[in-house]
Formats: C-alpha cells, sequence, structure tokens
C-alpha cells in the first residue's frame, strides 16, 4: 500500500516515498528467503510479535473505551446545562434586550455642566405632557435614587414633526398615506378622508361577488381570532394579528358583495 505522506529518512536527511506491505508465510526457510529479498531491495523490516500485537490491541480497545466514556459523559453534561439554560433562555433574551434598550436611549442623553445628570430633549404630543410627568415621578419614586426626573417643556422656532395618533383601524390607512408623502405640522390629515374614499374606490375598481364573499370571511375571521393570532410569530403574524392589514380587506370587499347586489 502506497503511503501518501512523504517519510523522513534520519539517516539521508531526505524525504522519501514509502510503501508498507505485510508477508504472511510459513515455516523458517520461506521467512528467511523473504528476508533476503526484502534487504536486497532495501527494505525496512519490522518483526511482529503476537503476544506484543496483542497487547497493543488490548490497550488501543482500552483507550477507544475511556474516550467514548469520556464523550459520553460529556454530551450527557451538556445535554443537562443545556436543558437548565433552555428553561431560562427566554428571559435572559429579554434581560439583555431590556438593557441594551437602555443603554441605547441613555447614549442619547447628554452630561449637565456638573455631571451630576443627564439631560435629554425631545417631542411628545402636549396632551401626553401630564402622563410623561406622571410616569417620569413614579419611576422616580420606585428607584429611591438621589435626585428625582424633571419634565420641563421648551420653547423653541423649530417646526414639530408630524404626530398622527392611530389606532388599528386607522393605521394601516395612515402607513398608505404616508407611502405617498407626509403631511406637515399644522396641516390636514388625508387619511381621514382616505378611511372612507379608499374602501370604496377599491370596491368600485374590483368588484366580484365571490371573491368578495370569500375575502370578507377571511377577514372576519382573522379580525375574530386576532388575539390567538397574535401569539404566532411568523409571516403571517405580520399579516393578519393585529388585524390593519386585514381590515381594510374586510371593508373592501364588504363594499364588493353591496355593490354587485345592488348593480
Amino acid at each position: 500500500m502506497e503511503i501518501d505522506e512523504q517519510i523522513y529518512d534520519p539517516g539521508t536527511q531526505d524525504l522519501l516515498d514509502k510503501n508498507v506491505f505485510i508477508i504472511f508465510a510459513n515455516g523458517p526457510q520461506i521467512l528467511t528467503k523473504i528476508r533476503k529479498i526484502s534487504e536486497s531491495l532495501d527494505a525496512t523490516l519490522y518483526p511482529v510479535d503476537h503476544a506484543d500485537r496483542q497487547a497493543q490491541l488490548t490497550e488501543c480497545n482500552a483507550r477507544i473505551e475511556d474516550i467514548v466514556s469520556v464523550l459520553h459523559n460529556t454530551t450527557t453534561m451538556l445535554h443537562a446545562e443545556l436543558r437548565v439554560i433552555s428553561a431560562t433562555l427566554q428571559e435572559w433574551l429579554l434581560i439583555v434586550h431590556r438593557e441594551k434598550a437602555v443603554y441605547t436611549t441613555m447614549n442619547r442623553f447628554e452630561y449637565d455642566p456638573a455631571r451630576k445628570c443627564l439631560i435629554a430633549e425631545g417631542w411628545i404630543p402636549r396632551n401626553d405632557l401630564p402622563r410623561v410627568r406622571t410616569s417620569l415621578r413614579a419611576v422616580g419614586d420606585s428607584s429611591a435614587g438621589d435626585s428625582e426626573p424633571i419634565c420641563n417643556e421648551l420653547r423653541t422656532g423649530k417646526e414639530p414633526p408630524t404626530f398622527h395618533r392611530t389606532n388599528k383601524l386607522t393605521g394601516e390607512f395612515q402607513t398608505i398615506i404616508d407611502s405617498y408623502g407626509i403631511a406637515r405640522y399644522g396641516e390636514v390629515n388625508p387619511t381621514i378622508v382616505a378611511v372612507v374614499t379608499f374602501p370604496f374606490l377599491f370596491a368600485v375598481m374590483f368588484g366580484d361577488v365571490g371573491h368578495g364573499a370569500v375575502m370578507f370571511l377571511v377577514g372576519a375571521l382573522m379580525c375574530y381570532y386576532e388575539k390567538p393570532l397574535a401569539k404566532v410569530k411568523d409571516e403571517v403574524h405580520t399579516l393578519s394579528s393585529t388585524s390593519p392589514y386585514f381590515s381594510p380587506s374586510l371593508y373592501f370587499n364588504l363594499f364588493d358583495v353591496l355593490l354587485i347586489v345592488v348593480i
């Protein structure tokens, strides 16, 4: 059998290509002839003693059994540790995400000149200002810190950002309107009109009683099973669990059926 790797010869200090072979013979005369022929071909002879070979085989099997035992014990220990970790993994992930969110938010703060507290500036709806102050006061009381959070209203000449308060029904319509452009601060929100006109125009454009009936039932079922669907975390959840996407479909296709019946 040819050896793939070259063997280092300590006598010549070179790398040589070698072949290894085993010869089984019976009788001292045949063994003597085989030895002479091998020596004439510069072959290296390695005598093998049956007793030593059996001892080496026994030792090798003992090592294999030890390694298998160690691997089995290690695997069992790892499985036990992973089972313990899996029971608290979700709690750990929640803590990590919470801490990350806290530090991400705190990195947006600035130190006051005395470097004794953090200062943050931001926009909030005017109607939510009392609720924000109440929440900050509650957090300050529960933390038992040396200082209490303070919320002051600042006067500025900057234009406030646009904020539209929505719910599960109007949120999807607001997303559609925002895809065309966001109204500036103080302008009329066209979503108020789109909530009525968009489903009606869609029904006029796409009026089919069969399709409308099927989609109406699907939308109604998804709105009815909204809470169970909210527990499913996949692509279907993003489309239907909170029902803002399928709520318009329910209204669209309700108009489909009504228009077909009237015509």
